[in-house]
């Protein structure tokens, strides 16, 4: 996955809960335009943390 695919998944999700936040979600998810399909969400999540991770090669994943 590049950086610039990750990029579009953030920006996809972070679209999500600013029309949730301000009451603008249509509540059907799979119609809308910030959807994408559940388990390419998580494996791109998954890829992101890892990829934040693996820049801090002196922290643990679990620190927080």
């Amino acid at each position: 996955m590049t950086t610039t695919e990750m990029v579009y998944v953030l920006d996809k999700i972070k679209e999500c809960v600013q029309r949730r936040a301000i009451n603008d979600c249509i509540h059907d998810c799979k119609h809308c335009s910030c959807y994408m399909e559940p388990s390419n969400t998580l494996d791109a999540i998954e890829r992101i943390v890892n990829y934040i991770f693996h820049m801090d090669k002196h922290n643990t994943r679990r620190s927080y």
